[in-house]
């Protein structure tokens, strides 16, 4: 079996369910050959949509609480989830690359190939690229 980043997986998964209700529905119908055409370039506009819809990302926002763990025992980790930026990217690489433009005095957002920013030791906060699945984004972007 294939390994995909999930993305990827998800569409895969879309591909084969279009695949099979085109066989299916080509199957049981007969259709001529105009009918089949328009049918394909509908299934092919939906793959279009459905890949542009999959392939955005946003920033989100953490805060780090070195006593997290002893205040909140409950509490697994040192970070603290505060929300989501405002801003949507086509790719990961303009996430980093608009990060970075905004926090000069941090390392970059994908130094470590995970990208996540380290901590600022100022806000306390740090950044992760995540894949966009119509989370509120209520953090205003960078100014």
């Amino acid at each position: 079996m294939c390994t995909f980043h999930h993305s990827y997986q998800k569409l895969y998964n879309c591909l084969i369910i279009y695949i099979n209700h085109v066989i299916d529905f080509t199957n049981n119908f007969k259709l001529h050959k105009s009918g089949e055409l328009f049918f394909f370039i509908i299934l092919l506009l939906k793959i279009i949509l459905f890949i542009l819809y999959i392939m955005t990302y946003i920033l989100e926002v953490q805060r780090f609480d070195d006593l997290g763990h002893i205040n909140y025992p409950h509490w697994n980790g040192k970070f603290d989830h505060v929300g989501y930026i405002n801003k949507i990217f086509k790719s990961k690489q303009f996430a980093c690359d608009y990060y970075d433009h905004y926090n000069p005095h941090m390392r970059l957002l994908n130094a470590h190939n995970n990208y996540c920013s380290d901590w600022d030791p100022e806000t306390k906060l740090r950044y992760i690229v995540r894949e966009y699945f119509d989370e509120f984004l209520k953090i205003p972007p960078f100014q």
